[in-house]
């Protein structure tokens, strides 16, 4: 499908999603003073497209020559566009078929420096100016400006296990007491979003096991790939995993190899047409830097997080940078962050369920609703309590993010689980608040601000619903009939909608 960001955005082009903001107006990208937050949550409200930001459309920034991709995935069409499809249903569907079957995984191919984009210009380690040489554009009020586009390479210095991951990292511009850092950390470091004490993710355990021994680990980020290569980093596959097994997965996905070259400095290989390439090794030493945006729509505190020191950078000649900010939802990525995981969920529960005809995941909610379909009629259950059965099932299936939902709902076949006023219909029509719901306990997630703290202050469990919204037959229902809903049939409404738009045409 596409070898990089630009055959994406050239795809976005034709289908007019992608629109080349060159002059006649400035954004300002300043800390604590930048619009682009409010930039793009307009043109999310408005259904817009993807904007490209011509540098000189921008002040202050320190690389005018690049221009800044912006709203990139900031609908349900254009995220579906990444895996090559029309509708998020659809790709999750393709999804759920390639993930599965490791048949028509494709192993990638490493090519020479000559044939790599990401190689095209190197900047060495005596020469490196993060400040000046990276992009930096400030979203709200974020205290860093951060490398949203990256996807981190590491790899276990025991095992020798690759993990590749799609984290944030934060360009050490200003500190957040609001002073300049010194300079031998903003012209020679970042910092890294490695969650290691506790390890919280994969590049969090690789990291914690080096700086047990007093050591660090290698590092690339690769920026701003072809959209499949970060929708497949952000895939959760279990720990021990050789997770190059992401890039094969990727192919699939693209439906071509991924073309790789190894690093320069560290002994790492990253995508060939990546924009940027940040060689480094993340250092048993920490820095503290913040605020930022999380993804259900808050500010975190100024958090402590590993340096990693920036041995090289590689990039194209001609480069684009991608930026993104996360803010309540919904926002640019909140819908390719949700393909991240929807679709293994979805796959482990039709595999146990085979009856569950759809599913919906809420970015508004990232992750924390999620609404389930059945494909039988309310007489025809498989099962009576299918609904709480469910419930169950989602809290304990495998794929990890399924324990942060806070809210489960199951409906029957009549209810449009992607229009939230008939969720809110079957609320009103089909569900007792106590005998038809299920309260736990189950994982918070660490950004949720309606969940406790721990007395380490970690947000560790956060209460959940489990609500079956079905029509009670048989559970409540069996010996009298349930109640006949005004509602012609969908058939009959699109069959009427045909007649009333003919005759509309016959009148004018």
């Amino acid at each position: 499908m596409f070898k990089d960001i630009r055959g994406f955005m050239k795809a976005l082009e034709e289908e007019g999603e992608l629109v080349h903001i060159k002059e006649g107006v400035e954004f300002n990208c300043e800390r604590k003073k930048g619009e682009l937050d409010a930039l793009t949550k307009y043109v999310i409200s408005k259904e817009g497209p993807a904007l490209l930001v011509e540098g000189r459309c921008l002040k202050p920034y320190n690389t005018p020559d690049i221009p800044v991709l912006l709203n990139l995935f900031g609908s349900p069409k254009r995220t579906a566009m990444v895996v090559g499809e029309k509708t998020l249903s659809a790709a999750r569907d393709r999804i759920c078929q390639l993930v599965a079957d490791r048949s028509k995984w494709l192993e990638p191919v490493v090519v020479s420096r000559a044939k790599a984009p990401c190689q095209e210009v190197s900047i060495p380690e005596n020469k490196v100016n993060v400040v000046e040489q990276l992009p930096i554009v400030y979203f709200g009020q974020e205290g860093s400006p951060y490398i949203t586009c990256g996807i981190e390479v590491t790899k276990d210095n025991n095992t020798g296990i690759l993990n590749y991951g799609w984290y944030r990292a934060a360009i050490l511009d200003v500190d957040p007491e609001g002073r300049t850092f010194a300079d031998d950390l903003r012209r020679g470091h970042i910092a890294c979003y490695i969650w290691w004490d506790p390890p919280s993710s994969h590049i969090g355990l690789q990291y914690a096991t080096a700086r047990r021994a007093g050591a660090g680990i290698e590092i690339a980020i690769a920026c701003v790939n072809d959209p499949v290569l970060h929708l497949a980093a952000a895939t959760g596959l279990p720990y021990g995993v050789h997770k190059w097994d992401v890039i094969p997965y990727a192919g699939a996905l693209a439906g071509t190899p991924v073309e790789m070259v190894k690093c320069l400095t560290v002994d790492l290989p990253v995508p060939a047409h990546a924009e940027f390439v940040i060689e480094g090794e993340a250092i048993p030493k920490d820095v503290r830097e913040g605020p930022h945006g999380n993804y259900l729509g808050t500010y975190d505190p100024p958090f402590t997080l590993p340096l990693v020191r920036v041995k090289c950078i590689t990039r194209r000649k001609q480069p684009i940078w991608y930026a993104t900010h996360e803010m309540r939802p919904p926002y640019d990525h909140a819908w390719i962050a949700n393909l991240t995981w929807g679709p293994q969920l979805f796959a482990e529960l039709t595999a146990k369920f085979p009856w569950i005809a759809d599913a919906e995941i809420y970015p508004t909610g990232w992750g924390n609703v999620y609404a389930i379909q059945l494909s039988h009629d309310a007489p025809n259950k498989p099962f009576p309590g299918i609904g709480k059965t469910i419930c169950h099932a989602v809290w304990g299936a495998a794929e990890r993010v399924a324990r942060w939902i806070k809210v489960i709902m199951v409906v029957g076949p009549d209810i449009n689980i992607h229009d939230p006023a008939d969720l809110l219909f079957a609320l009103a029509t089909r569900w007792q608040p106590q005998s038809d719901s299920i309260f736990t306990h189950t994982q918070s997630t660490v950004v949720d601000p309606s969940a406790p703290f721990t007395p380490q202050m970690a947000r560790l469990l956060t209460e959940a619903i489990g609500i079956d919204a079905t029509i009670k037959v048989p559970e409540r229902f069996s010996t009298m009939p349930f109640v006949n809903f005004a509602q012609p049939t969908d058939d009959a409404i699109q069959q009427a909608g045909r007649r009333f738009e003919a005759a509309l045409k016959r009148n004018h």
